[in-house]
């Protein structure tokens, strides 16, 4: 995560932001472009489908804020089973900017 992320990725305030709201915000350390970090803190997997959906809703809220017209996702291999429940409840959220896109 610190080759994407930077030396910030190490940084006490980093990660307890990260941990107290299950995103955070930074500037990719090549690029530049800004990024979305999402964390399943969930280890539950009885509650997983409903962890992955409020992710899911709270990374399109968190994108709709800041105006971000398109965004990509890497799903780490550990999570990536419930990655269609992330992906289902993200265009739920999204609904009417994704709808504009694929209409465009």
């Amino acid at each position: 995560m610190a080759s994407v992320i930077g030396p910030w990725a190490a940084g006490e305030d980093f990660l307890a932001d990260l941990k107290l709201t299950s995103t955070c915000w930074f500037y990719h350390a090549e690029t530049g472009k800004r990024c979305l970090v999402v964390l399943n803190s969930n280890t539950d997997e009885a509650g997983a489908v409903k962890t992955m959906r409020g992710l899911g809703q709270k990374a399109a809220a968190a994108l709709q804020t800041k105006k971000t017209p398109v965004a990509h996702f890497f799903i780490g291999t550990a999570i990536a089973s419930g990655a269609a429940h992330f992906e289902s409840s993200f265009h739920a959220a999204n609904y009417e900017k994704t709808h504009r896109i694929e209409s465009a």
